[in-house]
């Protein structure tokens, strides 16, 4: 019996490759794990890619987003007790 060793391939995609295979995804109904399976590609690779080129429901991209804290009173008295 004859042993193979079979060696990955890196396969480099385009951004606009990129960002298709999210949309397929997103529209699929699939989970990650079924479709990244189907098209032969690490969960890993797909979760970098949609964190770096994904983009939310709303059309902007994910991520933190600026907060202004604005007083009132509840808040002053706990200011008030940390300072």
């Amino acid at each position: 019996m004859e042993l193979t060793a079979h060696k990955k391939v890196k396969v480099f995609r385009s951004k606009q490759e990129i960002e298709r295979l999210l949309v397929e995804q997103a529209q699929s109904g699939l989970s990650v794990k079924a479709f990244c399976a189907g098209v032969q590609i690490a969960e890993g690779i797909f979760y970098h890619w949609r964190e770096k080129y994904g983009k939310s429901k709303s059309g902007q991209k994910t991520g933190f987003a600026p907060v202004e804290i604005v007083p009132t009173e509840a808040t002053a008295c706990l200011l008030k007790w940390v300072a």
